[in-house]
């Protein structure tokens, strides 16, 4: 069996995700670990058996390394993932790939220079009820899709914020619940409606004592003529609204929190007007244990579980190298999402309508 040799770049809560995921792999190999922390990188290569970096262009001159995975904060993702594409390396880099446009274009640029492989760690399309929903949609067994409601209202209280600073600095995290919490939603919005057409957006920190956004609304229209709504925020301390809810003239897709009409916690429902019914459930964790020394954020936000997702997303991504193909979310990919959220900021700021596509400049 060909095995990939993976390092891993930010060592963080995500990296750690990362780490355990791929040690549960069989066609790879976790080689090396890196962090500017140096007593953080010896930590992980002692508990993975791997080589620790300080430096990310230390790592890639290793001859041996074939991939990297980034999980270091936001502003970094250009920089690195550029560093290592250079050096030959494929990457996956986590969400959002960068802060601005002009970054994700250079990322872009550079996957195609090299000749490897960029792929954007947008794990979500991985969970069984995204990907049913996609399916669902895409077979047409909701008619023509029209509308969609999406909701992200999560609590991150003092503890995260102080857990990593760069979270709450626009400079390093190019802003608050869009890009660190909802690049997963806008991914999987503009995969199930396609392209956009327009945006309309409002972002503001209302709450929190952050510099970043803690509250964000929007809305898209679609080329295909139809229209969603995103609410997201970081200070709501419940919540009953359903993740998403997708509405066709045949049928309407609820992904559910809580127990409706005798559902699971966290089903995909289906109803063509009559009656609701699970079309999938909440997919349990195996191991559980193995994966106890993750944050508690890592873990699943609002009813969408991360890590058996992780699992199959990493997966993916070894098998476009061992079979060189396109991964499922290539750079041009991943681009589509942080096009809408700079968009959504732009329009925030402006006051106005936003136009697709978006030029390109820093936020």
């Amino acid at each position: 069996m060909k095995k990939v040799n993976v390092g891993v770049c930010g060592l963080g809560g995500m990296g750690l995700a990362y780490c355990l995921a791929l040690s549960k792999l069989k066609n790879t190999n976790l080689v090396a670990v890196c962090d500017q922390r140096k007593d953080v990188a010896q930590r992980f290569a002692s508990d993975f058996h791997a080589t620790p970096y300080d430096r990310l262009s230390d790592m890639v001159e290793r001859s041996n390394l074939e991939a990297v995975v980034v999980a270091t904060p936001n502003s970094l993702h250009a920089e690195q993932t550029v560093v290592a594409l250079g050096a030959g390396k494929h990457v996956l880099c986590t969400k959002p790939m960068a802060t601005t446009l002009a970054e994700a274009d250079s990322m872009i640029a550079q996957s195609r220079k090299s000749g490897v492989k960029l792929e954007i760690g947008f794990q979500y399309r991985y969970d069984m009820r995204i990907n049913k929903a996609k399916q669902m949609i895409d077979k047409g067994e909701l008619g023509k899709v029209f509308l969609g409601a999406f909701c992200l209202p999560i609590y991150r209280g003092p503890d995260y914020w102080a857990e990593a600073a760069w979270r709450k600095s626009v400079s390093q995290a190019g802003g608050g619940v869009l890009p660190t919490h909802a690049s997963h939603d806008l991914d999987y919005i503009q995969w199930f409606f396609g392209d956009v057409d327009w945006v309309v957006g409002r972002t503001d920190t209302l709450v929190q004592d952050i510099e970043v956004e803690d509250t964000a609304s929007a809305i898209l229209k679609f080329k295909s003529g139809a229209i969603a709504s995103l609410i997201g925020t970081t200070a709501a301390v419940a919540s009953r609204l359903p993740r998403f809810e997708v509405f066709g003239e045949k049928g309407t897709l609820s992904l559910v929190k809580g127990h409706i009409e005798g559902g699971r916690p966290c089903d995909l429902l289906f109803s063509s007007g009559k009656e609701w019914k699970t079309i999938a459930g909440r997919e349990p964790v195996s191991s559980r244990s193995y994966w106890s020394k993750l944050p508690k954020w890592t873990t699943g936000l609002s009813c969408v579980p991360s890590l058996n997702s992780l699992v199959r997303n990493l997966q993916e991504f070894l098998d476009s190298i061992i079979s060189d193909k396109e991964p499922l979310v290539s750079g041009e990919e991943g681009r589509k999402s942080l096009e809408i959220m700079v968009a959504i900021y732009e329009s925030s700021m402006k006051g106005q309508l936003v136009r697709f596509p978006v030029k390109p400049r820093e936020m």
